[in-house]
């Protein structure tokens, strides 16, 4: 049996994509390509499939720092080789929701390194409409900004916190710093 075959059979079965994954071990995102390929929709919606407060957290923590949502609504990840591990964490949570994109090595020659290059590991998060209100929040005019009070005090978490700090922050004389030059 080929691989398409068997999704559409669990599919057809009425397993969600992420029981499908449990059992065949294969990624998110193929079993959902197979089944959207076929002209399919997922059967139901899994509760570990949704955009919960955990996730909104992450993507805070990630905003204030290096993430950045693209014009198509997907979010996107790149981080040099010595974050290898802490890259491959975030793909993972992405994994976990069903968002992660494919990981990716890049190597970018520049004259401005002392190497003359620079290497990183980068990803896309699948394009979702859960995502769709997300550009338009963190970027209401075209540039990234921090999002309200309100908001900040519901997900500004000891999670957010620390994405935010694998992101954009550093060890200073004083302590922990967290770099928010570009923030008013």
């Amino acid at each position: 049996m080929t691989k398409t075959e068997l999704v559409l059979n669990y599919h057809k079965e009425g397993k969600t994509v992420l029981e499908i994954v449990e059992i065949t071990k294969f990624r998110p995102s193929s079993v959902r390509g197979i089944i959207n390929r076929n002209g399919f929709k997922s059967n139901k919606p899994s509760p570990g499939n949704s955009l919960d407060h955990k996730f909104q957290e992450f993507i805070l923590g990630s905003m204030l720092g290096d993430g950045s949502l693209a014009t198509d609504n997907r979010f996107a990840v790149a981080h040099c080789l010595s974050q290898e591990d802490y890259i491959k964490y975030k793909h993972s949570f992405f994994n976990g929701y069903g968002l992660a994109g494919k990981l990716s090595y890049i190597k970018t020659f520049n004259d401005r390194y002392k190497s003359g290059f620079t290497e990183e590991r980068r990803f896309k998060s699948l394009a979702t409409d859960k995502m769709v209100g997300m550009r338009i929040f963190y970027y209401p005019k075209g540039k990234k900004t921090v999002p309200s009070e309100e908001f900040l005090f519901e997900f500004l978490s000891p999670l957010a916190i620390s994405i935010w700090y694998q992101d954009d922050g550093n060890v200073s004389n004083y302590g922990l710093q967290l770099n928010t030059q570009s923030f008013s």
